[in-house]
């Protein structure tokens, strides 16, 4: 069953009818009327109106005229002062734009004619109920217009608002479901639980000792008691790790399937270290770290007498 129907149902047991927009609007005006952006528009309201009433003689304006009489036109702006407070008091109240655009509406309407009524009518003298709703009417249609601008501002503004809210909303789930991982992602964790099988990314192609030099940037290659003592003082943990691996590789005449059984790392993790996947503070790059710096020894028969210069 839906809300509407169960509203409907709702109502229907109360044996009464839901408000109709007028009626809700009435509400709000009535529960936001002690509000402080009220107020203050009802203080200044009330200043400009007496100020203007004292210094005109209203009493002999007639009206229905196209343009409104001068009691009109400091009612319009009363009106006007009046609407600007309630729709600054609502908009911290009704944080759906329709819901607050249908106040806007209906609450324009509403004070139009309280203020005809209790400021406008005794200067008009009108007695007849017909002739008192047309000039309400009349009276209505000119703060309409007179509030044409304000009301389109609280309107985008009210949407505006719904736009941050949604916007807000959206980035708060994303930042909370973490992404799915990628085609290459899954692929690679079925490598590490199996602990073997085909690699789904190619590995770096591999440097040969007459490229060595070359990529690590010396004349000549390095012999193995100055590599052994750069690797003993910490230099050589500044090389990237594929020179390094090879180097080491070269020099225990080894290969890296003995360098990775030493670290106890699966192929898809040595291939991860070699492209600087895998962080440095991770087990898997320590245990591969502590083999390429002799703390962690190569399986017995692994390591292989350098072959001579």
């Amino acid at each position: 069953m839906g809300m509407g129907r169960f509203s409907e149902l709702v109502w229907a047991t109360r044996e009464t009818v839901p408000p109709t927009a007028r009626e809700r609007a009435e509400r709000w005006i009535h529960a936001l009327s002690g509000a402080e952006p009220v107020e203050a528009a009802q203080a200044e309201a009330e200043v400009q109106f007496s100020t203007a009433e004292l210094n005109a003689n209203w009493h002999e304006a007639s009206s229905f005229l196209v343009e409104p009489l001068p009691h009109w036109q400091a009612g319009i702006e009363f009106t006007k002062r009046m609407f600007l407070g309630y729709g600054a008091a609502a908009a911290e109240r009704i944080h759906k734009p329709r819901e607050f655009e249908s106040f806007l509406e209906e609450s324009v309407a509403i004070l139009s004619e309280r203020t005809y009524r209790k400021r406008l009518q005794p200067y008009d003298g009108l007695k007849v109920d017909d002739a008192v709703g047309r000039a309400v009417a009349q009276f209505h249609q000119f703060v309409r217009t007179a509030v044409t601008k304000e009301f389109g501002k609280m309107r985008l503004a009210a949407w505006e608002r719904q736009r941050e809210r949604c916007q807000q909303k959206a980035a708060e789930r994303a930042a909370s479901v973490a992404p799915p991982p990628s085609i290459t992602e899954a692929l690679r964790s079925w490598c590490d639980v199996l602990g073997k099988g085909t690699e789904p990314v190619a590995a770096p192609p591999m440097v040969t000792e007459a490229e060595l030099p070359a990529v690590r940037g010396d004349a000549a290659r390095p012999e193995t008691a100055d590599f052994t003592e750069a690797t003993a003082n910490g230099k050589s943990v500044a090389e990237p790790r594929e020179v390094r691996l090879q180097a080491f590789i070269h020099q225990h005449n080894t290969t890296i399937a003995a360098v990775s059984e030493a670290a106890v790392v699966h192929k898809p993790d040595m291939q991860h270290w070699r492209r600087d996947e895998l962080s440095g503070d991770s087990v898997m790059s320590q245990r591969i770290e502590n083999v390429l710096s002799g703390k962690t020894p190569l399986k017995t028969g692994d390591a292989k007498p350098a072959p001579a210069a």
